[in-house]
């Protein structure tokens, strides 16, 4: 069994904060989908887990998904 970690050493605090960067940055990225890879990904994703592949709507934002697909936000 492996022993449970109480204390971060303060190398593991530096990559912490490192690793909490990184992904904040992916997060917020405001640069274009690659569709490709995106749809790729998804769709062998489904497949994977026995489920049929969603159709993909590529739209400019959020707001006009909501516009263009009627999605609820509740």
């Amino acid at each position: 069994m492996k022993k449970k970690i109480e204390k971060l050493t303060l190398e593991q605090e530096k990559q912490l904060v490192k690793f909490k960067q990184d992904w904040f940055n992916i997060g917020s990225c405001t640069k274009p989908a690659n569709r490709y890879v995106s749809e790729e990904a998804i769709t062998k994703m489904y497949i994977r887990l026995g489920k049929k592949p969603p159709k993909y709507i590529w739209v400019q934002s959020p707001a006009t998904a909501i516009l263009c697909c009627g999605v609820n936000s509740s």
